[in-house]
């Protein structure tokens, strides 16, 4: 053939087709390993600082026997990690069973904290792929800190913690943004996703990371109930976990996604308002009814008060306080100091021992020679004596204390939880922490500085459930974590049933399977009841509240309550909005006007000793005292 044959415009045209058609893909190029091709999937190919970064596998087995696959990362441990960090993954692992001539899709989860190497090791049916380990094509860029960044914006420098906003293919991308013409306090970057919404996760943990999801209404039709469920299942539980989700077209929100609706005009734009959880679901039929302009031209303006209520800066989690910070507002146990006296005259006992008697001993017995074992007999019982003293002083009880916040939607059985969860152990756990797979856990961890000494490593294994097995929890140190969990199902069938009595009062039944301290309830005219220890499965009168003047539900302070939770660090019964409910022994007028003007008619606030969708963590353990929260919402809330 000649060289010039080569440049035909055919030939020109399916190379550039072929370019395109993987430049699209959402899949790399997959490795083999015997009968098992594995190859990543990459719903967005953007670096990430806070939240879950999911690596996703398509694993396809091509022999006629089944095949158990574990994928671990890192392959190659640099022993240290982003920067030097302070804190480290050093193991992130799943195993699975792929069936004869089938193909699984696998997801391993890393939180926001570096990895310390590079690549994923495969072993297929025990054999490990060690001189081919596999490229990865994301990762985590900061130790779980909204880390200070700048952005190029429009020709400005803007700073601030960067918020990842995911578009669906279905939408053009857009560039960087930053909210607001004056101090640029965070920056939005909108990423294209790289496949269509069909090979999205199924897991919320997978949109963990984005302050925002935009999709089109035709993408929404397809994941509110169609083929696509699973994939919709993820986005409602990112949503009630605090996300943002934006449908752009004609869609209407019903069953499950119909959350608690308002309407609200956003310059040229009307959006439909589906509060669920901690966060909220928004529609808009068209962005600029007005102006008309396409649907994909919507400025950072739009973006910032449509979606993000004209601050994008506050959204999500705030920065977590430092460990020092936390143990003291959150002690899990008394402080406790070393044992001075005790150890002062352990010590004298054994200098006088091993010196003046044990040499005056062997004198008169003139075996001399005999300190050459006597000395580290004596050293070697003196030390077991010292361990036994510290355990016997310290106990091997084992320490845990939450306090939690859930919002319980009691038309739809759906539930949303943050939690405050501290855990002490005199002795090290050997089998570490489990949580459920669809729990986003965040430690409270010191900030990294480069090369300050050893980092701590730790290691998360994905097989059945999320099994935090070492680094997690050490000993005699006291370790607290932020789990944010939405669920649906029986655990979150849970509800207070409140019944209009002839009298004019009402009677309220507790069917949390807790003891309620509290219960502040407002009902359809917008006046507040209040009940006092209503035990689990029992009912009780409420009282009503009066006050000098009352309030009018506005729904913008209910939105406002939900971001200041998310962003609250700890401490939801010591400190914040809710302090005031749970410990004082009587209800202000700033109180039920607080539970008119920001819950609403139909909610209701219970104040518990422990949430039943508090999760366990660690067994054996002995709680502490620690409140928790449940604003509830029945059928006759107002939008």
């Amino acid at each position: 053939m000649r060289i010039g044959d080569t440049f035909k415009p055919k030939n020109v045209i399916a190379c550039l087709s072929l370019i395109l058609m993987i430049g699209t893909n959402s899949t790399v190029l997959g490795a083999r390993y015997g009968d098992v091709t594995i190859t990543q999937v990459i719903m967005a190919g953007v670096e990430s600082e806070t939240g879950y970064l999911e690596y996703r596998f398509n694993v396809y087995n091509s022999s006629d026997e089944d095949r158990k696959v574990k994928i671990a990362l890192p392959a190659r441990d640099y022993g240290h990690g982003y920067r030097g960090s302070w804190e480290l993954i050093s193991n992130l692992q799943r195993t699975v069973v792929v069936p004869a001539k089938q193909r699984r899709f696998v997801s391993v989860f890393q939180p926001a904290i570096p990895l310390a190497g590079d690549m994923a090791s495969i072993t297929v049916d025990g054999r490990n792929y060690t001189r081919r380990p596999m490229p990865l094509s994301l990762k985590h860029v900061s130790s779980g800190f909204a880390m200070p960044s700048v952005r190029m914006h429009r020709g400005r420098l803007g700073s601030g913690p960067v918020r990842l906003v995911l578009v669906s293919r279905s939408l053009r991308r857009q560039g960087v943004f930053s909210p607001g013409h004056h101090g640029h306090t965070a920056v939005l970057q909108t990423v294209r996703a790289s496949g269509q919404i069909s090979e999205w996760s199924d897991n919320w943990l997978g949109y963990s990371r984005f302050a925002a999801v935009i999709i089109s209404a035709e993408d929404m039709k397809k994941v509110a109930g169609g083929s696509d469920s699973g994939i919709g299942e993820a986005l409602l539980k990112y949503v009630e976990a605090g996300g943002r989700l934006a449908v752009i077209g004609d869609w209407e929100g019903i069953g499950k996604w119909a959350g608690a609706v308002r309407r609200q005009k956003i310059g040229d734009s009307s959006g439909v308002y589906h509060d669920h959880g901690f966060g909220r679901l928004i529609v808009f039929k068209r962005i600029y009814e007005l102006s008309g302009r396409q649907i994909s031209n919507f400025d950072v303006e739009w973006l910032e008060n449509a979606v993000f209520d004209g601050n994008a800066g506050k959204t999500g989690m705030s920065k977590p306080g430092s460990p020092q910070e936390i143990a003291r507002d959150f002690p899990v146990v008394e402080q406790r100091g070393v044992p001075v006296r005790g150890l002062f005259f352990l010590m004298l006992i054994f200098a006088v021992l091993i010196g003046p008697i044990n040499f005056f001993v062997l004198a008169r017995k003139k075996r001399k020679i005999w300190l050459i074992w006597t000395v580290p007999a004596i050293s070697a019982v003196f030390c077991m004596a010292l361990f036994g003293y510290n355990l016997i002083s310290e106990g091997f009880t084992k320490y845990s204390c939450a306090t939690a916040v859930t919002i319980l939607d009691q038309r739809t059985k759906r539930a949303s939880t943050i939690t405050l969860k501290a855990f002490y152990a005199p002795i090290q756990p050997s089998d570490g922490l489990r949580f459920s797979a669809q729990t986003a856990v965040t430690p409270y961890v010191r900030e990294s500085h480069y090369y300050e000494g050893k980092a701590n490593r730790r290691s998360i294994d994905w097989t059945t459930d999320q099994h935090l097995d070492s680094g997690w929890i050490v000993s005699r140190v006291s370790t607290h974590l932020r789990l944010q969990r939405p669920e649906a199902g029986e655990n979150a069938r849970r509800r207070v049933t409140f019944e209009p009595q002839p009298d004019g009062s009402i009677r309220v039944i507790n069917g949390l399977g807790v003891d309620i301290r509290r219960v502040l309830f407002v009902d359809k005219n917008g006046k507040v009841h209040r009940g006092e220890s209503v035990p689990g499965e029992e009912s009780a009168t409420l009282t009503r509240m009066t006050s000098a003047s009352d309030r009018v539900y506005q729904p913008r302070r209910y939105a406002e309550l939900m971001r200041d939770l998310m962003r609250s660090d700890w401490r939801f019964d010591r400190s914040g909005i809710l302090a005031g409910l749970s410990r004082s022994s009587s209800v202000s007028d700033s109180d039920v006007h607080f539970m008119q003007q920001t819950l609403g008619p139909g909610r209701y606030l219970a104040v518990v000793e422990k949430s039943p969708f508090e999760e366990t963590g660690l067994a054996g353990t002995e709680r502490r005292d620690g409140l928790s929260f449940i604003i509830g919402i029945t059928e006759h809330v107002s939008p």
